[in-house]
């Protein structure tokens, strides 16, 4: 199981967050693919520098929005890399 939490800066740290952070929780039970299909594929790709990262919330919940819908694949602009989530066929 994988679980991540992320929660608002308390003060004085709060001076130095973004301001787009949000408090988000998940938990992720990990297992091997089997035939029945509804997996997901997880690859990192270097970031461009040209894009500006988002904070960790909003990658989080760039991934719960793509578990709960229906489409093939979504990215996210993580720090150092590039998130890259696939919905298997």
């Amino acid at each position: 199981m994988l679980v991540y939490f992320d929660a608002l800066l308390p003060q004085p740290y709060d001076e130095v967050a973004d301001g787009a952070e949000s408090c988000v929780a998940l938990a992720v039970l990990l297992k091997p693919p089997c035939d029945g299909g509804g997996e997901f594929t997880l690859s990192l790709e270097p970031r461009s520098r040209a894009v500006k990262p988002q904070s960790a919330s909003a990658q989080s919940l760039d991934f719960i929005r793509f578990m709960l819908s229906n489409e093939r694949e979504t990215k996210s602009i993580g720090e150092r890399t590039q998130w890259k989530w696939q919905r298997c066929a």
